[in-house]
């Protein structure tokens, strides 16, 4: 019983009146952003995206230019964030699931192709995705079965 005290105790000290009008403001920017960059992330994907895995991220740094690595780091960077922000949007608002989504097809990490395709097979994910893709005038994502 102490030790939930404790626990209660420290999360008051913790709940600030400045970190709880903090946490709204951040749960309010990235419901916002994600309203407005998800469609547009998601609608520059080829419609067969989910069919072929892609090499390895450090096999493609080393096959490129030297800038385009950078630019690589900084998309797996952006990628890591917006997985972050979509965990984060499972409790707070926003497109949780979306988010991660996005945030796994910036990323590359050895597992990347079989997680995405578990995800992007499941129906309501699938029927969301392409409604978004519809209405800005691009083709449905196709999923090819294994």
């Amino acid at each position: 019983m102490v030790l939930i005290e404790k626990w209660v105790a420290l999360i008051q000290a913790f709940l600030t009146p400045g970190v709880i009008w903090g946490l709204t403001l951040c749960s309010a920017v990235m419901a916002v952003g994600s309203l407005f960059m998800m469609p547009f992330i998601l609608c520059q994907l080829a419609p067969d995206y989910f069919n072929n895995e892609k090499p390895h991220l450090i096999t493609r740094i080393k096959a490129c230019p030297p800038l385009q690595g950078c630019f690589l780091v900084l998309k797996n960077i952006l990628g890591f964030v917006l997985f972050l922000a979509g965990v984060l949007m499972i409790f707070l608002p926003g497109q949780g699931l979306l988010t991660i989504l996005i945030g796994m097809v910036l990323m590359d990490f050895p597992g990347k192709f079989k997680l995405e395709r578990r995800i992007i097979t499941n129906p309501s994910v699938l029927e969301t995705i392409n409604w978004m893709r519809a209405r800005r005038g691009h083709t449905e994502i196709v999923i090819n079965p294994y």
